[in-house]
């Protein structure tokens, strides 16, 4: 597996959690520029984009509904 913002390698690695989380600790890290991904994380990026998206989405319909 190769790190999205430097395409280094990624490692697997646990992490400690002060909250009890269902990833149970596991991530990948990478060597390189210490870039770290787990499940809550990937989770948490494609809800933002979501929501962007669909702002994005609402706004363009407004500007065609006003024009």
């Amino acid at each position: 597996m190769s790190c999205s913002r430097c395409q280094g390698l990624m490692v697997r690695e646990f992490v400690v959690d002060l909250h009890v989380s269902p990833t149970g600790g596991r991530a990948w890290r990478c060597v390189s520029c210490g870039h770290l991904v787990d499940p809550v994380i990937v989770s948490n990026r494609k809800r933002y984009q979501q929501a962007v998206r669909l702002s994005k989405r609402s706004k363009r319909h407004l500007d065609l509904v006003a024009a």
